[in-house]
Formats: C-alpha cells, structure tokens, sequence
C-alpha cells in the first residue's frame, strides 16, 4: 500500500513539473528525411540491413527532436512524394534539413544516383530516368538557410554488373562507389565510405557505419565534425581499416546534435526521475540554478514519502484482508461485491472495487444496449450485423453476434450455391428440378425452386386437361374450338389450338373465295366451270361445282347443235354469226358465238391488256392484284388471277396467325419461344423468331457473365465496379451495377464531406464536435470524432480533477499555523490549475501583512523586540507564547488568528516586558517603545488577573477547533510535552478573592468568532 502511494505521489509532483526537452532545449526546427531500402523487385540479392538501419536512427533522431519523415522499401514514386513532403516542411526557414539514404546507389556520367526498390534496369538508358538523382535531393535541401546535412549509407557494389555482364556491357560505364556531391554553402555531406569505394553492409542488424552513427549523435556536447570523426575511427577499426567513411563540406556555425550540459539541460534529463539521488547530484551540480529550489522540493516529497509509507504500514493488513475478500468474489457478481465495499476500510481496494463496479455496471450497460442492437438487426441483414459487430463492445453480444454472422454467412454460400444449381436447370425439367430441391439448404433458394416445380407441374395440369377439351372437339366445330380457347391455359396446347382455328378458319374463307367464284362464273359457262373447279379447295363448294358442271354437260350436248351451226359458218361471216346467234338457245354456244363476234370486232385486245397486267404485278401484292383484277374485262385472266389472289390471301392468313403467336409471348420467354416456332408456317415469321431466340440466348449469356463479375468484385472496390459497368451488355446487371455504384460514391461523398468537417473543427472546440458528429454518416469518420471527443472531455475531466485536487489541498492548510504560509507557498509553486495562483497569492500576502501587524502590536506590548519582517519565525512564535503566558491562556504561539489580532490591539502597553528589550529597528520605521519598569509590569499582570479562570476557560471554549495538522510532522506535540507555564493558583490571594466575585465578562468571550478563510477570519476548525 505504502509503495503505491509513494508511486502516485512520485508521478503527481512529476505530471506538475515535466516538460519535454526537445520543446525547450532546441529553438530551431529540425526536419530528417531517412530512407532504408531492402527488398528490391529486380535486384539480388536483397540488402538486409538498409531498412533496420533507417528505422534506428529515425527512432533515435525523434528524441533529439528532430521531425522525422520515415520510408521503408519505396519505389520511385513514394520516393519523389516523400522529397515533395520534406520540401514543405523545411518551409524555406532556418531549419536543419538532414536527409539520410540506406541503401543501392550508383555513380554514373559523374554523377550519383539512389535507387528505388522498383527499378528495372534493361540498359544505361533506365538508370537516367528510373532513378532519383541526388541532385533532386539537393534541390528540396536548398530551400532552407539552416543547417544541411547529407548522410549515404549507399556505397555497395554495382547491382547491375551480373546483368550488363550477360549483355556485354562491362559495367555499363557505372563506376564503383559513389562521387562527391558539389559543394553547397552550409552543408555538410557524410559518406559511408571514400569516394570510388564500397561499403559493407554488415553481419548484424545495422551496417558498421550506421551503427557508430547512431551511437556517436547520442552523446551531448560534441560538434557535428568531431562527431562525424568519431564515426569515421569507429567504422576503420570496426572494419579492420577496410571501410573509412568520409565527410565532406562544412557548416557555417557549430552544430551539435544534442548540445553541452547546462542547468536546464540536466533538469529536463532528471526531472521525470524516481531517484532521491539524481536531484541531490543536480543540487550539488547546480547550487545557484533556478531549478535547484524544485529539486530540493522533489527530494523533500521524497522524505515525506518515506514518513507516509511507515503510517501506511499500518493499514496494510486491512488493505490485505480486503484484497482477499476481493479476490474471493466472483467476476461479475455486482451484488455481493456492493455488500463487499460497505464494509471495506482501505481506500485503494475500496477504489479498485468502485473501478470494478463501474466496469461492471459499463459492461451490463454496453451488453444491454449492444443486446438491443442485435436483437433490432433483421434476420438476414448481414451488413448492418457486421457494422454493428464492428461497434459492439460486449463480448457476450459480440460472440452470439459472431455466432450469428457466421450461419448468416453459412446460409449464403449455401444459397450461391443453390441459386446456381435452380439457375442451371433447364426451364421446364421437372425431373432434374425434384433432385436438385432434394439437395438443397437454402430455404430461399427452396422456395424459388418449390414455387418454380409448384408452376411447372400445374401448368404440366393444365395442359393435360387442355389437351383433352381439345381432342373432344369435332375437327370442323370452329366455334367449339374458339370457345375452349378463351379458357385454355397451357400456352402449348393454346398454340396447337390457335393453329387449329386457324386452319379452319382458312379452309373457312377458301370455302367463302370457291363460293364467290362459283357465284360469279355464269351458269352456262362450262369452260370457266371446268377451269374454277380445277382451283377449287373447299369440298361443299367442290360438289356444288361438280353437279353444276354436270348439269351444264347434259345441257352441252343440246348445245351441239348450236355448236356445228357456228362451225359451219364461215370465220369473218359476220352477218350469217349474227343471223346464228340469234337462233341459238344454248348459252354456251352463244357465248362462243358471242366470243368470236367480238373477236371479230376487236375485242380480242383487252385479254392481252389483261394479261400483261397481271404479268407486271410483284408475286405478293394483294393490293394491287384485287386493283388489277377489278378493271379485267377478259375472263380468262380474271380467273388466273382469282387463283393468284386466293392463294395470296392463304399465305397471308398463316402469317397474321403466327405474328399474332408471336406477339402474344413474353419479351424473356426464351422456353415459349421455342416451343410455337416449331408450329409456325410463315416463314417471314419463323425468320423474326428465330432472331429473337438467338438474341434472347445471347442476352441470357451476357447477363449470367455480367452478373457472375459484378458477385466477385469487392463492396467498396468503386475503381473495379466502374471498370466493370463499362464492359458489361446485359441492362438488368447494368442497373444492378449503377444502383450500388451511387450507393458506393454516395457514401464516399458522405464521408469526404465528414472528414472536412471534422478537419475545419478547432482542437478544443467540443460544442462544435458534438453539433458535427450529430449530422454525421459517415461510420469511419464518426468513430474518429467520437475519439476524439472523448479524449477531449477526458482532458477536461482530467483538468477538473487536478484543480478539486488542489483546491481539497488548498483548503486543508491551517491558515493560522506558523507553517501555512510556507505551504502556501510549495503548493503555488507546484499548483497545475491556473485559477488557484491568484487565491494563493492574496492568502499569502495577507498573513504577511497579519503577522506584521501582530508584530507591531507584540512590540507595543513590549513582548517582541525583533525586527518586523512579517516572518512567523521562532522570534514572533516565542513572543506570542509570552503573550498568552502573561494572560494565563493555555494557546501556544504557533498560531496567529484575526481574533488574536484584534485581541492584542485591543490590550494596553507594558503587559510582557521585565528588563529593558533588544533595541531593534522595526521595518515600519517605528521607533522602538520604552522599557516599562519591574514594578509597573507585576501591577499590570496582576490588574489583569481579575479575570477569573472560569471565563478564560469559557472564552476558550468559545473558540472553534483549530484545523487539523495535514503532515505527521507539523502535528503539534503531546500536551504533556509541552512546556510547564505558570499556574494562576500560585497568585497571591487577593487574586483569588477576586476570582470569586462576578467579573465584568470579556470581550473575546461575547464576541463571536467569525468563519476563517485563510487570514479573514478566527481560528479555524
């Protein structure tokens, strides 16, 4: 216990006192560039030590203050951004630049050259412009006017003489070693070796000539050039005088590295010390040095330390016997560890059972929130899990949140799976899709494949029963057939229905066409008869021909006559045809009589017009046929291109059958598809299907690539993602692809703006933390705030504890006692919190100002005969024990209150003195009061002994308790140890007569002593 104490009192006084040398020793800004590299690309071998050795030597350049900018194994790049940084903070001011290069360097052309770990060196043309030359080194070192210093651990063997060597190059015109850099005012360059010479790298960790450096800078006092000697001896010996390093150059002034040892110098080395005997040494070191009265503070701190361990042994035991019942607690039984601390005595197991308690009740708190979390996430929302992972502090939530997660991610590989075994199927495999939901483990992927098996095998159902109506329908009964048709289901069946229909309904309109043209041929005209029945499709209409054709033969052969009455006329016997014609009574025979007339007059060229005609129309123009057709005037072809018209219109009717099919599939029915090409006859028709089918398979390809490329790139890789979006074809993916690109740069922008708010804030600013943090969304950038925050309020905290600390002290000092105002005083001088410096200084300067007016009136009295310096020395602590001596008080003179003060002005002259007093010269230019003689004092004492010893003992009473002593060794001693005063009952007797009778009451007994704030007041409590 006594050791913990002594630790926290050591660190307290330290965390008042310490300051940081490197803040206080150096005035000038020193900036270091240090490069090591080891691991190249296309060089063998690798160095090992160039990297260990630019990591030891920044880490000891840190301490001697140094901004230190570290690269490890950079390729050209890094390297040309980290001379851009070490540019911008030299800031063209007097600041020392050191740059520092491990590594393979090369002098080639005369000139240096340091090697990035990514070089790829083919011929002498890659080392110009694939290395960094030292002289764009030496441009960022010239924007400074301080101090430069230039130090190359790169004098190795040509790395590229193996390769130049199989070319036949012989060296490539390097040169071995490095050259001298051109001399720059102020600068000093420091090679690991002469110039044209190899340096080694070494056995150990560092090279021999980084390893002196970093031993020589360490040591105080020493200038650069005598340090960088050192070195150069350091590294001859090491090496076996192999290896001489070689400094070149001067600096302006004397630079040292860590300068000669001062009384501040020392006091920054020890100040953080736990060791009595370094502050003893700077005392002895440093008697005169400002710092030396800290020092003597420290060692006393230490001595009272070593007091309060002897007073904490005491208590040990019942620090053990609490850390037992502690220990025998369980960890998280809040309970008994409350019963536990109330009846707990030691402070600091009583303080690790409160620190305990908190954690506890922090940890129920963060599980029952973190608990909340979880238990308010949705079942399959694994990223919003695994944020909420990311910010759980409770490791029970944590681990059934981890639990969680991990069958969450289970369930997905499985369902990746699945989905692909459902995506692989064919659309309607019944067979492969049962065994394939035989193996399934995704209930989402299950009731896709159940739903898409439950759809396939009703639609297998209904097809079924499709079939069926339409089997039971009579081959002719088309509006049976259009009837069952409205309520067929079965796209199928529907197909071979609707082509059903539209057979028939073809047959229906050639039976309508054989109808009109049989309509329209005159009912004598056999010939025609004859010609349409030819092209006759339609069966009724077919028999109606025939018994019509029939029924004109039998009326033929009464025609014959007619016909050999025409015969035996003459070709151009108009006259005698004319006188035939109106005997005959055969229609036919008329109509060839009729024919030959007008053939004889003319009309014979209106059948060629006719023909021609039909001979110039396109083979598929309806249109313009029926046009044609209906300005014919010559029979015959009227007829032929009836034919033509009516098989037109057949082809035409099967095209707007299956465009209709077409038409009434899905956009993405790749299976329906297929299936009504197989029944369609149009072949214009066929042709735009089978396009469509080749470009629905080929979207179905792209789209399964796309999307198997957007399911492997990363959540946040948006560089991949947009590389992606631009290769890919199939629209879905694509809008797939854009809807988590926004969400990706939405968030992105989200937390650039985040980051720029939170870098605007001032560092002390809290109230616009917190006012920022509250609009954030960012996660990364919120969780930075939130540190920050808390550390902020944690230094207030901190802050405000230090300052209660403090002022708990402040006010535990006895104002009254001889000792405060020294106490005052250390604390002052060693007070953290600002606003106490004031209040300390007016306390101070009003018991100053007490005690020389409590020795103005002492010297009145005649009881003081120093000189009045306001010090509550042992001269005033014995003429105030004089005092309450003469007025029979039991007070001692270590205290001095206002009460007191107003008492002793309110006394008269002469109360002490009984010879003549020292003469002494008081500070207030008073001059010293007359000795008042023997005889006069003894009156005077015993005037005063009127007043009784009961009102002394009531007027003590009437005062309150002093204050507690703070420090065992400011107690006041035992009452037995204390001197023997004179007893008021050796008094002659009339004063002990008049101690019996009433006495007047005295002043300090009625009047009532007021509160005490440091001197304003009475004595104390």
């Amino acid at each position: 216990m006594g050791k913990i104490f002594s630790l926290i009192a050591v660190q307290f006084l330290s965390a008042l006192i310490l300051t940081f040398w490197a803040g206080t020793a150096l005035a000038d800004k020193r900036v270091a560039l240090i490069v090591g590299n080891s691991q190249y690309t296309h060089i063998s071998p690798k160095l090992p030590n160039p990297a260990n050795d630019a990591k030891d030597l920044a880490h000891v350049l840190e301490s001697l203050g140094f901004e230190v900018i570290l690269k490890i194994d950079i390729g050209k790049g890094d390297f040309e951004r980290s001379l851009a940084e070490f540019d911008r903070r030299l800031d063209h001011t007097d600041n020392t630049a050191l740059f520092y290069y491990a590594g393979h360097g090369v002098q080639y052309q005369g000139k240096n050259f340091i090697l990035p770990i990514d070089i790829d060196v083919q011929d002498l043309t890659d080392v110009r412009y694939q290395a960094i030359s030292i002289d764009t080194v030496q441009e960022a070192l010239d924007k400074t006017t301080g101090a430069k210093i230039v130090i190359l651990d790169a004098c190795r063997n040509n790395p590229f003489e193996s390769q130049f060597m199989v070319r036949g190059l012989k060296g490539g015109g390097i040169v071995r070693g490095l050259g001298r850099i051109d001399q720059t005012q102020g600068q000093i360059n420091f090679y690991a070796t002469a110039p044209g010479q190899v340096a080694q790298d070494g056995a150990g960790r560092n090279s021999p000539f980084t390893e002196a450096l970093i031993q020589r800078i360490k040591e105080p006092g020493v200038e650069i050039n005598k340090t960088f000697r050192l070195v150069m001896t350091d590294v001859f010996v090491r090496t076996g005088k192999h290896q001489r390093p070689y400094p070149d150059g001067a600096l302006d002034d004397d630079y040292f590295f860590i300068p000669a040892e001062n009384d501040s110098f020392a006091w920054n080395r020890i100040q953080g010390s736990n060791e009595e005997a370094d502050f003893t040494d700077f005392i002895r070191k440093f008697p005169t040095s400002p710092h030396a009265r800290d020092a003597q503070a420290r060692i006393d701190l230490f001595e009272k330390i070593r007091r309060l361990n002897d007073q904490e042994a005491k208590n040990e035991r019942a620090c053990v016997a609490d850390r037992k019942t502690l220990d025998s607690l369980k960890g998280n039984d809040i309970g008994s560890l409350k019963i536990a601390f109330g009846h707990m005595t030691c402070d600091a197991v009583r303080a690790d059972v409160q620190q305990r308690l908190a954690k506890l009740e922090d940890d129920e708190r963060a599980c029952v929130a973190d608990r909340k979390t979880l238990d308010s996430l949705k079942g399959n929302d694994i990223g919003s899990l695994k944020t909420a992972l990311g910010h759980m502090s409770c490791d029970a939530v944590r681990a059934d949140a981890q639990q969680r997660l991990a069958k969450l991610e289970d369930d997905e590989r499985a369902c990746v799976a699945d989905r692909k075994t459902l995506d692989s199927l064919k659309g309607n495999d019944i067979g492969s899709l049962k065994t394939a939901l035989g193996h399934m483990s995704c209930n989402a992927v299950r009731a896709d494949a159940q739903q898409r098996l439950s759809k396939l095998e009703g639609y297998e159902r209904a097809c079924d029963a499709d079939r069926k109506i339409l089997a039971s329908l009579k081959d002719n009964d088309i509006g049976s057939l259009k009837a069952a048709l409205g309520h067929m289901t079965c796209e199928a069946v529907r197909a071979d229905a609707q082509r059903r229909v539209a057979i028939l309904e073809d047959a229906e309109r050639a039976c309508d066409a054989d109808r009109k043209i049989l309509v329209s041929l005159k009912d004598n005209d056999i010939g025609s008869l004859k010609t349409a029945l030819g092209h006759m499709t339609c069966d009724p209409v077919r028999a109606d021909a025939q018994q019509r054709l029939a029924k004109l033969e039998d009326a033929a052969r009464a025609c014959d006559a007619d016909r050999k009455t025409l015969g035996s006329l003459k070709d151009n016997d108009i006259g005698s045809l004319k006188a035939a014609l109106g005997h005959m009574s055969c229609d036919a025979v008329r109509v060839d009589a009729q024919q030959r007339l007008a053939k004889l007059e003319g009309n014979e060229h209106a059948c060629d017009v006719d023909r021609k005609t039909l001979g110039s129309l396109k083979d598929n123009d309806t249109g313009s046929l029926k046009a044609a057709i209906g300005h014919m005037t010559c029979d015959t072809v009227r007829a032929d291109a009836q034919q033509r018209l009516a098989k037109l219109e057949g082809n035409e009717r099967a095209c707007d059958a299956d465009r209709k099919i077409l038409a009434s599939l899905k956009d993405n029915d790749i299976g329906s598809l297929k299936a009504a090409l197989d029944h369609m006859t149009c072949d214009t028709v066929r042709a735009d299907a089978q396009k469509r089918v080749a470009k629905l398979e080929d979207t179905e390809r792209a789209c399964v690539a796309d999307r198997t490329t957007l399911a492997s790139l990363k959540d946040n890789d948006i560089g991949s993602l947009k590389t992606a979006l631009g290769n890919m074809t199939c629209d879905t993916v694509r809008a797939d692809a854009q809807q988590r690109l926004a969400k990706l740069e939405g968030a992105e922008r989200a937390c650039v703006a985040d980051r720029k708010t939170l870098a605007s804030l001032k560092d002390d600013d809290i109230a616009s933390l917190k006012a920022a943090l509250g609009h954030m969304t960012c996660d990364t950038v919120r969780a930075d705030a939130q540190q920050r925050l808390a550390k902020l309020e944690g230094e207030i905290q901190r802050e405000q504890q230090i300052c209660t600390d403090e002022k708990t002290k402040l006010d535990a000092i006895d104002a009254s006692a001889a000792g405060a105002r020294q106490q005052y005083v250390e604390l002052q001088a060693h007070a953290a919190c600002p606003s106490l410096h004031a209040e300390i200084s007016g306390i101070i300067k009003t018991i100053d100002s007490r005690v020389k007016d409590v020795q103005k009136q002492l010297t009145r009295l005649g009881c003081y005969n120093a000189s009045i310096n306001g010090k509550f020395d042992e001269a005033t602590q014995k003429s105030l024990a004089l005092y309450h001596t003469k007025k029979g008080s039991f007070e001692d003179g270590d205290h001095l209150t206002d009460g007191l003060l107003s008492e002793l002005q309110q006394q008269t002259q002469g109360l002490c003195p009984t010879e003549p007093p020292v003469v002494a010269t008081p500070d207030n230019g008073v001059p010293p009061q007359k000795p008042v003689p023997p005889k006069q004092k003894i009156e005077k004492a015993t005037g005063d002994e009127n007043v009784s010893q009961h009102h002394k003992r009531k007027e003590l009473a009437s005062r309150p308790p002093r204050a507690k002593i703070k420090s065992a060794e400011e107690a006041p001693p035992p009452r037995s140890h204390r001197p023997q005063r004179p007893s008021f009952t050796s008094r002659p007797a009339p004063a002990v007569a008049r101690r019996a009778q009433p006495a007047p009451p005295s002043p300090m007994a009625e009047r009532p002593s007021a509160p005490r704030i440091g001197f304003i007041g009475g004595v104390g409590n």
